[in-house]
């Protein structure tokens, strides 16, 4: 099982929503949030035209889901790992 936090605290210098991670039903992508983010303040909507998941609420992001737009099938889906909100769609 990988531990979020220590990986992505590990590689600090990674933009978010750079890298995809590809697990057996799902690819993963994360960003980095400010301190004290509330969940109740944000919304995640994913944009298949635009290949794009927009954050926005109390922090504002997009998440271009362009390099895997052709294997990812259904809605977004994401939740926080401490100042992290991880992004996940199912393949």
């Amino acid at each position: 099982m990988i531990d979020v936090d220590r990986e992505l605290e590990q590689d600090e210098s990674t933009s978010a929503g750079t890298e995809w991670v590809e697990f057996v039903d799902r690819v993963e992508t994360f960003c980095k949030l400010s301190d004290g983010f509330d969940e109740s303040e944000i919304t995640v909507t994913h944009d298949s035209a635009t290949h794009c998941v927009r954050i926005s609420g109390a922090h504002e992001n997009s998440i271009d889901t362009s390099p895997v737009s052709e294997t990812i099938d259904g809605d977004v889906e994401w939740r926080s790992s401490g100042r992290y909100l991880v992004l996940s769609f199912p393949l």
